[in-house]
């Protein structure tokens, strides 16, 4: 039998760089959403989940202490660009399920970490980055859908506009 699932809080932190910054983004954001949300019970909590793939470690649990919670579970979900939806779909899981009443997902990446790159994975020779894997899917998803090149470019234009508009987004040179 499933539960009913749904978001009840949000938060937003703006885009840091440097060492450490993915965790103080994600404690400043953490504890915003708890200042926003007084209504929302720390008890209730029985999961944290951390989408990212900075590499920081236990940042799960780290997140979870740090911001005065007792889950059952607490750990990391690493995609690559899918992570912040994974991270949610698992939320879901853990609510709809019953293994949890409450679940708090928090996401956060940084410029150059280690996401980029798959060291360990020496199989894919020059395509070790994930952004040639994209570029090889894009190339497909235009062949099959009859995409032209100034379709796709549109992307980047409009993802572009709407970082311009967001005090959060990288911005530039950042």
């Amino acid at each position: 039998m499933s539960r009913r699932a749904g978001i009840t809080a949000f938060g937003i932190t703006p885009f840091s760089a440097g060492p450490g910054s993915v965790g103080r983004s994600l404690l400043g954001a953490v504890a915003d959403l708890f200042a926003r949300y007084p209504q929302v019970d720390r008890r209730s909590v029985g999961a944290v989940l951390v989408s990212t793939n900075s590499g920081d470690g236990y940042l799960g649990p780290i997140l979870a202490e740090s911001a005065g919670l007792s889950p059952g579970a607490a750990h990391t979900v690493e995609s690559l660009c899918s992570s912040g939806s994974s991270a949610i779909v698992s939320a879901y899981s853990y609510v709809a399920s019953g293994l949890a009443d409450a679940v708090l997902v928090a996401g956060a990446d940084a410029s150059g970490g280690p996401g980029g790159v798959l060291g360990w994975d020496r199989t894919r020779g020059a395509f070790a980055r994930p952004v040639y894997w994209a570029s090889l899917m894009a190339a497909a998803y235009k062949r099959r859908h009859s995409v032209s090149e100034g379709q796709l470019g549109m992307v980047p234009v409009k993802n572009r506009g709407l970082a311009e508009d967001n005090p959060h987004a990288v911005q530039g040179g950042r």
